[in-house]
């Protein structure tokens, strides 16, 4: 537990205790409410429900910046409460505060929202893991597969990356071992480096891509794959424009883990941290796999795992359009 860990906690108890008391005591909150809004106990147990959600979100390490991000837009939000208490000369228990008080509680609200900021390493903080200069940018596609033989097959694409194009084959045998295909020596140490494998091989890779369709040969194998149009996965880019690693490795992770028991973010075995940025997922309609002159057979759901890295494909026979960020 590092200095940030222990003040994030620090700073998130308070707010945990400031939320209950408003389901304990919601009288007390009510005076300073604005009327415009309406029904003040709703906007005391609303207001409640997110101090404790984002104070205990902020003392957790993998949604710590999402919560600084939610606490400082709160933190500006809830202060039309106190101006208007402010304003108005509202008293609290039977009690109103002189302006002195007032101004002092201004200046706790912007310590706290530039704490917040410090805590989440927004600016005028930096965070420099989130350095586009600290980051490697792979963009492409990966499909995977189970098949009635008991392998899978994991297939990378990758239309830009530091290494140009190239593609990629990781291969879970039905006896548990684990073959990295590469194209050549310097991708699969870079691969091998990062996940986990028994065997690697170096090949070279011939590819025909048409719409919706790909067929990859290398010395070991060929792959026939056509896939559907899929379902583009709307992000916090469609509202600023940007896809922060943050919310990758905090809300998109929550919604991965969930509905495709997969994993946007982790610690990769060399202790990098890699973040995905699915940008869509297609259903793989048709996949033929010869190894060796052999015939994988149906494709199936991808069970057991593989164990190649800290996560598993999409259960489904899949196609993912993803861009990813490992850190240097």
């Amino acid at each position: 537990m590092n200095y940030r860990d222990i003040i994030s906690i620090i700073y998130g108890i308070p707010f945990v205790w400031i939320g209950i008391a408003h389901f304990t005591d919601p009288t007390w909150f009510e005076p300073i409410v604005p009327e415009i809004l309406g029904n003040a106990y709703f906007w005391v147990i609303l207001s409640g429900i997110f101090e404790v959600l984002i104070g205990v979100g902020i003392m957790i390490p993998r949604f710590r910046k999402v919560s600084a991000f939610a606490m400082v837009l709160m933190l500006i939000t809830l202060y039309w409460a106190n101006l208007n208490m402010w304003i108005n000369n509202i008293p609290l228990s039977g009690e109103t505060y002189a302006d002195k008080w007032h101004v002092l509680r201004g200046v706790i609200q912007i310590a706290l929202i530039l704490t917040a900021l410090w805590i989440g390493k927004f600016p005028p903080f930096k965070d420099e893991i989130y350095d586009k200069e600290n980051l490697l940018i792979f963009e492409g596609e990966v499909f995977s597969s189970g098949f009635s033989s008991g392998d899978r097959i994991v297939i990378g694409n990758w239309k830009d990356s530091p290494y140009g194009e190239f593609t990629d084959i990781m291969w879970a045998k039905k006896n548990g071992e684990k073959v990295l295909i590469a194209p050549n020596k310097e991708i699969s140490d870079f691969i091998s480096n990062m996940y986990y494998f028994d065997k690697t091989i170096i090949s070279e890779f011939e590819i025909e891509e048409s719409t919706n369709q790909i067929i990859v040969k290398n010395s070991e194998m060929v792959c026939e794959l056509k896939w559907n149009s899929g379902i583009k996965i709307p992000s916090i880019q469609l509202l600023f424009g940007i896809r922060p690693l943050w919310f990758i490795s905090s809300i998109e992770y929550l919604f991965g883990l969930i509905l495709f028991k997969t994993k946007t973010h982790g610690i990769t075995k060399n202790k990098k941290q890699e973040w995905y940025a699915v940008k869509k997922i297609s259903k793989l309609e048709e996949i033929k796999i010869i190894i060796n002159g052999k015939n994988l057979g149906e494709m199936n759901k991808f069970e057991p795992k593989a164990g190649f890295g800290f996560s598993e494909p999409v259960k489904k026979p899949s196609v993912v359009s993803v861009k990813t960020h490992i850190q240097k």
